[in-house]
């Protein structure tokens, strides 16, 4: 039996670059939106500016202007609330909560009643429905119910039904403990068939790293609100240093180029701390790029097993190696023994007079660099887990619709009227556009403040008062310039692969304090014995196991193997 299912999980990982995650969004087919489109209610709920108060009328007048768009486009009504931010997630967390409960208990009165008009209906009687049984549980509205300005809109949604009592639709979620535990839940809605349909028009306006990173087991949850993530991991080569002691700057494309050494066999380095007493020879440290650590915790935490990961590289281009064997580890440990032979790098800071330096930057800082710089890419920027997971919008799995809110999602991200009205307020009440450059706008009152990262794609309104979008032309680039492993999303850590990846980590760290202790010239001598001391590890070899046909009886337990939960995500 597992000898069949893993021959069926390797024959669909040959057509995963054409089917990768068909499993998502496949629950059921709807014919919703066939037809007249009949006139809705959503709810929207956001996160007031930290340290700010929330003031109902200035609430009031946003949920008007933003209705006026929704509901001439979309036949679409929203109902706006906003929270301060002490108050914001605890209210999200209890609202999915009620509508969990108030949803379970309809559908066991629902099933009652069917059964009991069935019992009816059997003895030849009338079922008389018993109308005195009433729900104790409470139903959070969180109306203000002294809220003087609540009939302000009243007449917005005059035509509109109401929000029902289990109803929660869009809502922003922030960080990748909230999401992970909603989705567990099956509290949110899978939102896969609309990216691949009405939605589509997103991927053109969220760059990939975001969307592709933002998944919880190959399924998509919710929609990042796209800004600059990441940074560039640089090298920085002072040019002027450099043409003093006879070198082309522009050579230094790389570490490794640093010791491309000269006639006398001086590297660049010690040419600097020999030649140069008052320039810093290094300043700041490098790590490896473009690596996926196989851990417990994180991708950055050393592990014996890894993966070289990158921008170009599709989910069938990764396989779970001896991070011994893994060039990118190899070099990197390598070059970083040979500087630290040389010098002890200082820290980091732009205003020493070092000759080569290792950080990070944005794009913007990277211009400024290079007039006095040679600067190498080290590695694109990466986003963290809680850059992508940090603010993005999602759907209830007890919203009244999912394309209809999906709808308004996709209008945050690509509609700059609807998405400045939701950070700046309403113009003319709000803001209003410079007399002198309506490139431009300029705030006019303090009662509606929000957090540009909370209110939807930030490329699609102002970066500040004052600042024109123009200014976001660093941050694009930067985006496109952006990767998330293939990796990301992937949930390994289990009951039968937790105790092995334990193991794992005990025995990474045992092994990186005896490569940490050895000069560059024993690391190099040392490989070949590293490489068979990671793969005769028992940890090692129940991880990167997978059963074939032939075998008779399989030599380790396929649930324990890493590599094999890694060919079982790819087949969904």
């Amino acid at each position: 039996m597992k000898k069949r299912l893993l021959s069926a999980l390797l024959a669909l990982l040959m057509l995963v670059s054409c089917f990768a995650f068909a499993g998502c969004g496949e629950e059921e087919e709807t014919d919703q939106n066939v037809g007249q489109r009949v006139a809705m209610t959503l709810t929207l709920w956001l996160q007031a500016g930290k340290g700010t108060e929330v003031d109902n009328e200035s609430v009031a007048q946003v949920e008007k202007a933003i209705n006026e768009i929704t509901q001439a486009n979309f036949s679409t009504a929203i109902k706006l609330k906003v929270f301060t931010a002490d108050e914001y997630d605890d209210n999200v967390l209890a609202k999915i909560e009620n509508c969990r409960v108030l949803t379970e208990e309809a559908d066991a009165a629902a099933a009652a009643k069917k059964k009991a008009e069935r019992e009816a209906a059997a003895k030849g009687e009338e079922y008389v429905e018993d109308t005195s049984v009433v729900s104790t549980t409470e139903v959070l509205t969180f109306d203000d119910e002294d809220n003087m300005f609540e009939a302000m809109n009243a007449a917005l949604f005059a035509s509109y039904p109401a929000v029902a009592n289990n109803q929660f639709d869009i809502f922003l979620i922030h960080g990748y403990d909230e999401f992970k535990q909603l989705a567990e839940n099956f509290q949110l809605a899978d939102l896969h068939d609309n990216l691949a349909d009405e939605s589509k028009i997103l991927r053109s306006y969220i760059f990939p790293s975001l969307l592709d990173g933002a998944q919880y087991d190959g399924c998509t949850y919710a929609i990042p609100n796209n800004r600059a993530v990441g940074e560039y991991e640089i090298m920085l080569v002072n040019k002027e240093i450099a043409s003093s002691l006879y070198y082309d700057p522009a050579e230094f494309t790389s570490v490794q180029s640093l010791f491309t050494y000269d006639d006398s066999g001086i590297s660049f380095v010690e040419d600097v701390k020999n030649s140069l007493p008052d320039v810093v020879p290094v300043a700041g440290t490098f790590s490896a790029p473009y690596i996926k650590y196989w851990n417990v915790d994180d991708d950055d935490t050393f592990s014996i097993l890894s993966s070289l990961v990158s921008k170009d590289m599709q989910y069938t281009d990764i396989s779970i190696m001896n991070t011994f064997k893994n060039i990118n580890y190899v070099n990197s440990t390598l070059y970083s023994k040979k500087i630290n032979e040389i010098t002890t790098p200082v820290k980091f800071d732009e205003n020493l007079n070092f000759a080569v330096g290792f950080t990070t930057a944005t794009s913007e800082e990277i211009d400024k660099y290079s007039e006095k710089y040679q600067v190498a890419i080290i590695q694109n920027p990466r986003p963290s887990q809680e850059e992508i997971f940090d603010t993005m919008f999602a759907v209830s799995a007890y919203t009244k619709d999912v394309d209809r809110a999906m709808e308004v999602i996709t209008l945050l991200n690509t509609d700059t009227e609807l998405r400045t009205i939701l950070q700046y307020g309403v113009k003319g009440v709000h803001w209003k556009y410079d007399v002198d450059n309506e490139d431009v706008i300029d705030v006019i009152s303090d009662k509606y403040v929000m957090d540009l990262k909370e209110t939807g794609n930030e490329y699609m309104t102002y970066p500040a008062e004052g600042v024109p979008m123009t200014e976001w032309k660093y941050a694009k680039s930067q985006n496109l310039d952006s990767f998330v492993p293939k990796t990301t999303g992937f949930i390994y850590y289990n009951e039968q692969t937790g105790p092995v990846l334990d193991e794992l980590a005990v025995e990474s760290a045992r092994i990186l304090e005896k490569v940490n202790a050895m000069t560059s010239e024993e690391f190099s001598t040392s490989l070949e014995e590293l490489r068979n001391e990671v793969d005769e590890l028992e940890c090692v070899k129940k991880l990167t196991y997978i059963p074939s046909d032939d075998e008779e009886e399989p030599e380790f337990d396929f649930e324990e193997s890493l590599a094999y939960e890694w060919i079982e995500f790819l087949s969904r």
